[in-house]
């Protein structure tokens, strides 16, 4: 949720500059640029890649309360290797690096008051979406008059998810053709609480014209002495007539998740133990696969096309006339001081979930159900560690493996420097 909360905040700072050009000379610019080797292994996985991509944010000083931004990206190569060779992987298809302009937007913040409004192509920013990758086109208001408070409302006339989990006709879909992109008008409204003697919470809705009927998001949460204890639910409702979810009776109108985890840290000891179940008729519920969703393993989420919360994942099929769903215990075991954090973790993952294999898993298995998945037992074993070589270059690796019904195995190391 840190993300988020982040770029809810981020233009609501000094009111302005005297003159227009010193709100130019005190443009801001931040970012990160990072190379990336994944390695995908075990009986239902292969591949390996490398991936580089420089980000980049821009906004001027304010003028009069106005101020104009823009956020950038460079990227070559993949994350999510599905076999192929490492040189193919680490490449595009046409040999030229994907750069593209995530955000183009203008800026109000009213002198009378914590208000800041936004119009123009910016990101979603929500505890359903990925507040980096997923757009619209139109206007956002964020106010922090109420103390430890921030109201948000949002209004997009056409917006796109860049979710490479979505689910696609072919069980062998390429990430890149597997965006979400409506024209359907997208509402959204929110509450952001924190800080009431240990309490926070958010609160959510959204509503896409003819696409999805509702979303909604709650997150409670509270703290005390190192312990935090946190649930999370969200309900949404497609619109089973649109052309996304328009798939007959394996449509799945109403989905349903939730969580429930606590948390212990004392001495730089980080304990987690959570459980997601979900209800409905399937379990695709955000906006993104994974958000800010507590998701328990770092690895089966995060591979393959369709698998995780997304609306257009997996998630938001059933079966036959049974509903899909999902089932995740989880728990991990961390460590941090000033320069190193690791972690290890544990998760299981099970309930009629059509999990979406790979290319090397769907050969081996000839799965038929959707063309790709099968409802996969599986348990997770990973393990993280990161080194701050400074308060912007760091170095972060993960390995590890689920195994029981598949077998996959990743493998990845990433540099990484912030300015």
């Amino acid at each position: 949720m840190k993300k988020f909360s982040q770029i809810l905040l981020i233009t609501s700072g000094l009111y302005g500059q005297e003159s227009l050009l010193d709100a130019i000379k005190d443009i801001n610019v931040d970012g990160y640029t990072y190379g990336q080797y994944t390695l995908m292994f075990g009986e239902d996985a292969n591949g390996s890649a490398f991936q580089t991509r420089v980000w980049l944010n821009l906004q001027t000083g304010s003028y009069h309360g106005f101020s104009v931004g823009t956020r950038v990206f460079v990227d070559y190569g993949t994350s999510a290797p599905d076999g192929g060779s490492f040189l193919e992987n680490s490449s595009s298809p046409s040999g030229i690096p994907s750069i593209g302009l995530m955000s183009l937007y203008g800026v109000w913040t009213p002198q009378s008051s914590k208000t800041t409004i936004t119009l123009g192509k910016m990101n979603i920013a929500t505890p359903f979406s990925d507040s980096e990758w997923d757009f619209g086109y139109g206007a956002a208001m964020t106010n922090n008059d109420i103390e430890n408070l921030t109201f948000s409302l949002q209004a997009y006339g056409a917006w796109g998810l860049d979710n490479a989990n979505a689910i696609h006709s072919s069980p062998l879909a390429d990430e890149d053709d597997v965006s979400m992109n409506s024209s359907r008008p997208l509402f959204i409204g929110g509450i952001h609480g924190e800080n009431f003697n240990g309490f926070g919470f958010d609160v959510w809705v959204a509503h896409a014209i003819k696409t999805i009927d509702f979303l909604t998001f709650a997150d409670l949460n509270y703290s005390i002495a190192g312990l935090t204890l946190q649930t999370q639910v969200a309900a949404t409702q497609v619109n089973t007539n649109e052309s996304f979810f328009n798939l007959g009776e394996l449509s799945a109108k109403l989905r349903g998740l939730y969580n429930i985890q606590a948390s212990y840290e004392s001495f730089g000891i980080n304990l987690t133990a959570g459980y997601t179940g979900s209800f409905g008729d399937g379990y695709g519920a955000l906006l993104n696969y994974c958000a800010g969703f507590n998701m328990g393993g770092n690895i089966w989420w995060d591979v393959g096309s369709g698998n995780g919360y997304a609306l257009n994942g997996v998630g938001g099929y059933k079966q036959s006339n049974q509903s899909s769903s999902i089932q995740v215990a989880y728990a991990s075991l961390g460590y941090a001081n000033q320069k190193t954090s690791m972690g290890l973790s544990y998760a299981y993952i099970g309930g009629n979930n059509q999990y979406r294999l790979l290319k090397k898993g769907f050969s081996r298995h000839q799965a038929s159900l959707l063309g790709g998945s099968m409802n996969a037992k599986l348990h997770e074993l990973s393990f993280t560690l990161k080194y701050d070589f400074s308060e912007k270059l760091s170095l972060s690796a993960l390995v590890g493996s689920t195994f029981g019904d598949l077998s996959i195995g990743k493998a990845q190391a990433k540099i990484n420097y912030q300015f």
